[in-house]
């Protein structure tokens, strides 16, 4: 029997995720990880597509990003997004929200982007049927000192949330 496979798909926010979900998951499943630092959802759509013909229905995709919602194209992150939802019908696709940014001011036109951006994915998931998305939330002490990163508690209690999810796939 093949083992089964979890691939982490996102920029900087997934760094060291899956070598700690490798640790949790011990040798239930083959983690891999594609952590493309800066990059657009365009690029990591384009990039994953290939690899995500190699997985089956036991096998689980976490997305992760939101870059595009700085540089002000959240639209066009919004769609490469829930191309590769719809594309990756042979396999299970967890989304991962575009977490907050505590780096910036709470005011700031980049924050009000992020709520509306998670609001329109959460939206269009539900339309497609589709309800596995992990919410990051707002909480200030999930993330490092300089508030962009994501710390390890958030990763440690995404890694709790993600178990879950896999026991149900």
């Amino acid at each position: 029997m093949n083992q089964r496979k979890v691939m982490i798909l996102g920029d900087s926010y997934a760094r060291g995720c899956a070598a700690e979900l490798s640790h949790q998951l011990k040798k239930d499943f083959e983690v891999l990880g594609f952590i493309t630092p800066g990059s657009g959802m365009k690029r990591m759509k384009d990039t994953s597509m290939g690899k995500l013909q190699h997985l089956s229905k036991e096998d689980v995709v976490l997305w992760g990003g939101s870059n595009d919602i700085a540089k002000n194209n959240s639209s066009e992150g919004l769609k490469h997004l829930l191309e590769l939802e719809v594309n990756a019908t042979h396999t299970n696709v967890i989304l991962m929200s575009a977490p907050h940014r505590f780096d910036l001011m709470e005011t700031s036109c980049v924050n009000h982007e992020i709520e509306i951006f998670n609001r329109k994915l959460r939206k269009r998931l539900e339309r497609l049927g589709k309800e596995e998305m992990i919410d990051v939330g707002k909480d200030k002490n999930l993330f490092t000192r300089h508030g962009q990163h994501l710390n390890s508690m958030v990763k440690s209690a995404w890694h709790t949330k993600l178990l879950q999810l896999l026991s149900v796939c």
